[in-house]
């Protein structure tokens, strides 16, 4: 069964050190740390003081939660990630795809964020690492179709999914998009919301497990974006998660 976490991006206004006292405090026991705000990947020093106090504390770095964006970024610029991630002790970063809706890209514009990946890949493999890519509005890997083309086209087991349900779009399909995308899927982020609300993780304690069920190869299950961003609940959502995956 997948391990429990919280991504940092979720409290962006929350110190590292105040992510880890409530992860400790609710017994979440991984994080997946945002290159944006609470782990730069220039910032070597933080990253250090971040290490520390996981290894103080016992939580542990599922994920590095990069925004390095495939096709748009230099791939020659990607080592200081990859350095990163060994400070906080991971092998998985998560990467978006991208920098646009899937239906906007030309098919050149497609094969140079495929030959990217590919560049991105190698890198990681050599390194021991996997990259997943958001399942994320706007980006190449917005489209279930879209995301399995890009997976097909990289075709490299360093190269997978970070698997999300669509909030614009029927549980039909975010059903499909999890059974479909199931075999490159590495990482969940979970949070239950439509286009306009987020809810309480307990309201859609079901739906989650029907999507959980079609995703056995994932490592991670993370918390993602509580209902008001209020950093108060997460002991409430941290129960709700550990209670639907107790029904797994």
């Amino acid at each position: 069964m997948a391990e429990i976490g919280l991504v940092s991006v979720s409290f962006r206004a929350l110190s590292p050190a105040e992510i880890v006292k409530r992860c400790v405090g609710t017994g979440l026991p991984y994080i997946e740390w945002g290159s944006d705000v609470h782990a730069k990947p220039e910032d070597t020093a933080r990253l250090r003081e971040i290490a520390a106090m996981q290894d103080a504390t016992g939580i542990r770095c599922s994920s590095y939660g990069t925004y390095f964006r495939v096709g748009q970024n230099d791939p020659r610029d990607f080592e200081k990630y990859l350095d990163a991630s060994d400070i906080l002790g991971t092998d998985l970063l998560r990467l978006w795809c991208g920098i646009k809706a899937s239906s906007a890209y030309t098919e050149e514009e497609r094969a140079k964020v495929i030959a990217d990946g590919r560049d991105l890949a190698a890198q990681a493999e050599a390194r021991g690492k996997r990259l997943l890519m958001e399942c994320h509005p706007g980006t190449l890997t917005d489209d279930t179709d879209s995301s399995l083309s890009v997976m097909e086209g990289v075709s490299s087991p360093a190269f997978g999914m970070m698997w999300q349900p669509n909030q614009f779009r029927s549980p039909e399909y975010n059903l499909d998009s999890a059974r479909r995308l199931a075999p490159y899927v590495g990482n969940v982020h979970v949070f239950e919301w439509d286009t306009s609300r987020r809810y309480p993780l307990a309201d859609g304690t079901e739906r989650w497990r029907s999507f959980l069920r079609l995703l056995p190869s994932a490592s991670f299950c993370l918390l993602e974006f509580v209902p008001g961003d209020d950093p108060d609940v997460l002991p409430r959502e941290a129960e709700s998660l550990r209670y639907l995956m107790k029904g797994l």
